[in-house]
């Protein structure tokens, strides 16, 4: 609890020269449930709010003087309702404060000796978000919550509501050795994970078996896996802001040691990094759009976008780009896989993005695009172009599924779902690099996917 109510009642008193029990007396209740205000264990009841207030503000607003008193903006013409408006903002201050904060029971410690409990238990309380004041929820790991939690974990992050929770920070552990051996379940975790939510921030970094397993919550929750083997379980879980604050400095020091194995970025950053530059520039590249492909522009369309570009950065961009798509990406190996459904509608729209910016090309245009990447296909034999037929059952791969580009040394997600994103995640880490490789060639296998010859991509148009 913040404690605005309790310090405002304590600035007031002092003020004013005004008794506890003087006040008491006043507002008709017991010291001691006033000295509970003051001191920030309890709240006054909802119900009974407004008339203790204005029992209150009537008692400190008739003795005030018109002195300073401690700072507080009090109009000396009315003392009463400014006291007033004071103490309803304390008040809620600190009721939105206490909502925001998971609630186990009166013990500082709660323990858990079973993991289904412990997995309802957070459930319950992810449940119970669209009550925070908050759009954000930040759950940090020292240890591999995918693992650990199974396809439980989809299911406790699926209770957070999309229309309240907008931001997800999540920052956990992996093995890339054994997540490799279940690349498929790690992959599937991950993209459902930056899928489901509007915005989310991603961290990987490399377990330590020998850290202590750790999860904190925003900054309300502590819970440490005490024990797990042959059937048994422990774990022990608090909300006391001494235990919490604590653990959350402890686990910090802890965090600050470890390798990153995946982060997320800004689009702006992307491009001043050159990471995506450096992806087209490699000689082997596998590419899923989940909207308009935003690779191999022929260069009198290039010309086009750089002429009309008034922001100077984003025209070197493309720029390098144009260079890069008539050099180095039409030359290498590449696998470009694409939605049916989206391609039909790019043909149609003429809306794509480049680099993160919205373009609208003519019809002429996109003709020329496709055109062009059927070029590539027929000059060289490695740039193939698969077709990812979505208008049936698709399985494993969905109607959503963020953008993947792979490369020889590095996988970026990008989370379009057919609009401008706001960060994409990234990682260099040839363990991570090899698992998405595995999914991609996976989804290569899907029996609705399906390479096609330039003469079949250029039907569409």
């Amino acid at each position: 609890m913040e404690n605005q109510f309790g310090a405002l009642i304590k600035t007031l008193m002092q003020c004013s020269g005004i008794k506890g029990r003087e006040l008491a007396d006043v507002i008709n209740y017991d010291m001691t449930y006033i000295s509970k205000w003051i001191n920030g264990t309890k709240l006054p009841a909802d119900r009974n709010i407004d008339t203790i207030i204005g029992l209150m503000a009537d008692c400190f607003g008739k003795a005030y003087s018109g002195k300073d008193w401690g700072g507080l903006e009090i109009a000396p013409d009315a003392p009463k309702v400014s006291i007033e408006r004071l103490l309803q903002n304390g008040y809620r201050a600190d009721r939105n404060a206490e909502n925001s904060r998971f609630h186990i029971d009166e013990k500082r410690l709660a323990f858990y000796g079973d993991k289904r409990k412990l997995i309802k238990f957070l459930r319950e309380s992810f449940r119970q978000m669209s009550d925070w004041n908050t759009d954000k929820i930040v759950i940090r790991t020292t240890f591999d919550l995918f693992g650990f939690f199974g396809h439980r974990f989809k299911e406790v992050i699926n209770e957070l509501d999309p229309t309240v929770i907008q931001n997800v920070c999540l920052s956990t552990c992996m093995d890339t050795g054994k997540a490799l051996e279940e690349y498929s379940f790690y992959c599937s975790n991950i993209l459902d994970l930056i899928i489901e939510h509007r915005h989310v921030e991603l961290s990987l970094y490399r377990i330590n078996e020998a850290d202590p397993k750790i999860i904190m919550i925003n900054d309300a929750m502590y819970i440490q896996i005490m024990y797990e083997e042959r059937g048994m379980f422990a774990a022990c879980c608090s909300t006391d802001r001494n235990i919490v604050d604590h653990s959350l400095r402890y686990f910090k020091s802890f965090m600050e040691e470890k390798e990153l194995l995946m982060n997320y970025t800004s689009s702006e950053v992307l491009r001043k990094t050159n990471v995506q530059l450096d992806s087209y520039c490699s000689g082997y590249q596998k590419q899923l759009f989940n909207e308009a492909p935003g690779s191999m522009f022929p260069p009198e369309i290039m010309d086009d976008l750089i002429c009309a570009c008034e922001d100077v950065v984003y025209r070197n961009y493309l720029t390098k780009l144009k260079t890069i798509f008539g050099e180095k990406t039409a030359k290498a190996q590449v696998d470009i896989f694409l939605y049916a459904s989206v391609l039909s509608e790019y043909i149609q729209s003429g809306r794509m993005s480049i680099g993160n910016v919205a373009h609208d090309l003519t019809k002429e245009q996109v003709e020329a695009h496709i055109r062009y990447i059927c070029k590539c296909m027929k000059n060289n034999p490695r740039f193939r172009v698969f077709l990812i037929r979505d208008t049936i059952n698709i399985g494993m791969i969905r109607k959503y599924h963020p953008s993947l580009f792979l490369d020889e040394k590095s996988v970026s997600i990008e989370n379009s779902q057919k609009s401008l994103n706001e960060s994409y995640h990234i990682s260099m880490d040839s363990g991570v690099v090899a698992l998405f490789e595995r999914y991609m060639t996976d989804i290569e296998k899907q029996s609705n996917c399906t390479m096609v010859t330039p003469e079949e991509l250029e039907r569409y148009l």
